[in-house]
């Protein structure tokens, strides 16, 4: 592949410098709405483009609407600031850290609570580590400061936004993963993890939550993907499927234990666990011994890596893509949109 990238880019070089020949990509205007490209007597779609590839414009198109709302908060803000009676002769940033910003800080404690919450490992914090929490905490309450004032400033009415970007949807069958929730629920969320993953336990921490409020309306599916670089995380998926074997609740509360206790995920701890949990402790290790689900887990891995699936946790709600970490807060607005379409 990359030879034949090779070949490609002299092509290219060599079309370059040569005026008179014609080059092989020519850009037009259509008025064919989902038409991408025409070769011979071929046509490629623009669907055909996205395919396979929607997780990675979906990163892109997340970063330039990012952009554009960076934009339009400071086009905002301007234009509150000049209409300012004490504004008189300073400038924008200026009148930002005088009048709305004052002195901004950031306590010991609000580091120590960040490195906490965040589960950081004690190996991994050091002056540098706090230095730059420091500054991440100072620019969020600097952000939340900001965005108070304009709030008071335009009578705490909404800023109406017209764009953002659009999520891929994707078909993704439950098959015989586990569920959680009500079997006819209208909203199926679908959540690929690691349990070695940090990140993956503040996502079940608000899954929890949503199936709480949502008990009728929302149901979660559990994918595994354990990560490489996560070396308990596949026996960790094991030991949960093993525990299921033995009734459906087990392997929630195999879940919830290992989420919460992501330091103690060794085969033995697993163990010490079944026998608390009651299982049949002789088949539940001979079930681990063995690995009897790696194919059910490798299954979820490969189906995962299909759907564009690159990190955990990722979330497919109703077939949308939802990548990273989403608060709670932002979690159950996208949950009441979608049940808002479905009324």
């Amino acid at each position: 592949m990359k030879f034949v990238y090779l070949v490609f880019g002299l092509v290219v070089i060599s079309s370059c410098s040569q005026s008179n020949s014609t080059s092989l990509f020519q850009y037009k205007v259509t008025e064919e709405e989902d038409l991408a490209a025409r070769y011979l007597d071929q046509t490629v779609t623009k669907q055909q483009l996205r395919s396979g590839i929607e997780s990675e414009l979906y990163e892109l198109e997340n970063k330039i609407f990012e952009l554009k709302m960076q934009n339009l908060k400071s086009i905002i803000l301007n234009d509150l600031i000049a209409k300012q009676s004490d504004k008189k002769d300073l400038s924008e940033d200026k009148y930002i850290e005088e009048k709305i910003l004052g002195e901004v800080k950031v306590s010991a404690k609000e580091v120590d609570d960040f490195i906490k919450n965040k589960k950081i490992p004690a190996q991994h914090v050091n002056d540098e580590l706090k230095q730059r929490i420091t500054q991440f905490l100072s620019q969020e309450k600097r952000d939340e400061l900001i965005e108070s004032w304009m709030q008071k400033k335009m009578g705490h009415k909404s800023v109406e936004v017209y764009f953002r970007p659009q999520r891929p949807t994707f078909d993704v069958p439950v098959g015989v993963s586990p569920v959680k929730g009500h079997k006819d629920a209208k909203i199926t969320i679908v959540e690929f993890s690691d349990f070695q993953c940090p990140y993956c336990a503040d996502a079940t921490e608000n899954l929890k939550k949503i199936l709480e409020e949502f008990p009728d309306q929302v149901r979660v599916v559990f994918k595994n993907f354990p990560l490489p670089f996560h070396p308990q995380a596949r026996d960790g998926s094991n030991a949960a499927l093993c525990a299921r074997d033995q009734g459906d609740d087990y392997f929630w509360s195999m879940h919830d234990y290992m989420f919460a206790n992501q330091n103690m995920l060794a085969v033995e701890k697993l163990t010490e666990k079944a026998k608390e949990l009651k299982l049949e402790l002789e088949d539940f290790s001979q079930c681990l011994e063995e690995k009897r689900f790696d194919s059910q887990i490798e299954d979820d891995l490969k189906l995962g890596k299909s759907l564009g699936v690159r990190s955990t946790p990722t979330l497919f709600l109703n077939g949308q893509l939802l990548s990273g970490v989403h608060e709670y807060n932002q979690l159950k607005s996208i949950v009441k949109e979608e049940l808002s379409r479905s009324e």
